[in-house]
């Protein structure tokens, strides 16, 4: 924790005792972070190892039937529903996770967070290129983690990776070699599952366990694989947040509905409108033809329902934002206000960046050079940032470059360096 004194004398290093001072400063405050670190994934680490001995123990709770009754005498359960209703309540908990997300770093943390709930370790592997890297993982230690994160592996490695690359799920069994190959160890059994997101597979998800106490649900993984796939491929598009169909339901307490909701039985005959009175006749022009009545369907006939033309706009209950903070911000015009939209390109421009390059940015703030190791992808989203937005958005505000330092640097231009 503490250095060396040979590491700190003046005359050794041929510095000033100003410049030592700051050396010093400079590798404590670096060390400290580096142990905080460490000490918040190890706290993680103990809460998640906690919260699963606990569902474990209230499980050994529900003392087995078969134990005080012969098991003849134990009639036949009744069938029941595929999907009970704890299991339905966790996935409106999950929709809820990654509705509540604005960017996909968010929505890919709930996920993986969700399936820790259902196996023991979960790993998210991205496409870049011809390759697929570690982005996050859950439920390892933070040593392991920090090695999967140097982790990339070719598709080709092994045919179930390719496999799935090609959109099937895959279940391995124990001892897999596509384990081996993320160096995980050997679990009792293992799961790939292939995400699409923009219609292409753009991730896999890995999952496993290595004790057969350990949850493992891959009819559940693979659902929830489907959905944060929607959910990231909206991200940019959609307005309305929360959700409506996630909001806490109400039960009706009788009363009168709004006004705004009361519609007629029966939609209102049509009664063409009076003949307006003929004015006297001229040479020319010729009087042209009268309009002919609308069709028959429209005389007092139901037309189909179209949820495109018959949708109402969304208003939230009182006590929820139209849109809540960030980039999904509901709209009260017709018209997005082009700030607003400017805005929202440079997050998920922004975003992108963070997702594919998580490692790179830690280093670029420890080093302040965050720009030198991310110039490429960088200069790329700036260039789509300006093919995007109007000019005269650009004349005033540049959207771009805070959303850059928020997002990436903690508010800290020095980061970026020169």
């Amino acid at each position: 924790m503490f250095l060396d004194k040979e590491e700190t004398d003046p005359d050794n290093l041929g510095m000033s005792s100003e410049e030592t001072r700051k050396q010093i400063e400079k590798e404590v405050k670096r060390r400290l972070e580096e142990h905080f670190d460490q000490l918040r994934e190890e706290f993680e680490r103990m809460r998640i190892e906690s919260h699963r001995k606990w569902e474990e123990f209230l499980m050994r709770l529900d003392f087995p039937l078969p134990e005080l009754v012969p098991a003849d005498l134990i009639p036949e359960p009744a069938p029941v529903s595929a999907a009970a209703a704890g299991d339905l309540a966790d996935l409106r908990e999950f929709a809820k996770a990654i509705d509540a997300a604005t960017t996909q770093v968010d929505a890919l943390k709930a996920f993986l967070t969700a399936c820790t709930r259902r196996a023991e370790r979960a790993v998210l592997l991205v496409s870049r290129g011809e390759t697929l890297a570690v982005w996050k993982s859950e439920g390892f230690t933070s040593a392991d983690e920090a090695s999967l994160r140097a982790i990339s592996v070719s598709p080709s490695a092994h045919p179930a990776l390719a496999a799935a690359m090609q959109g099937e799920p895959i279940a391995l069994p124990g001892g897999s070699p596509v384990s081996a190959l993320l160096s995980v160890g050997e679990p009792l059994e293992s799961l790939l599952v292939p995400i699409v997101v923009r219609e292409k597979i753009s991730a896999l998800l890995y999952v496993d366990r290595l004790r057969k106490d350990s949850p493992f649900d891959p009819e559940a993984l693979a659902l929830f694989s489907y959905l944060i796939g929607i959910a990231v491929d909206r991200l940019g598009a959609r307005k309305i947040q929360p959700a409506p169909s996630l909001l806490p339901i109400r039960r009706w307490e009788g009363g009168a509905p709004a006004r705004e909701l009361e519609l007629p039985d029966e939609p209102p005959a049509y009664v063409p409108a009076p003949e307006p009175p003929r004015a006297a006749p001229r040479p020319a022009p010729a009087e042209p033809p009268p309009a002919e009545p609308p069709p028959a369907e429209t005389r007092g006939t139901p037309r189909p329902m179209d949820l495109e033309s018959t949708g109402r706009a969304y208003r939230p209950p009182s006590g929820i934002a139209p849109g809540g903070a960030g980039i999904l911000r509901g709209l009260s015009t017709a018209e997005e206000d082009p700030h607003e939209s400017a805005k929202k390109i440079a997050r998920l421009l922004v975003s992108d960046i963070r997702l594919y390059n998580e490692a790179a940015i830690e280093e670029g703030k420890k080093h302040n050079d965050i720009y030198s190791r991310l110039k490429d992808d960088i200069d790329r989203a700036r260039q789509t940032y300006e093919e995007r937005v109007p000019e005269s958005v650009r004349k005033s505000t540049n959207y771009f470059f805070d959303e850059l330092i928020r997002s990436l640097a903690d508010g800290s231009p020095q980061a970026f360096g020169s």
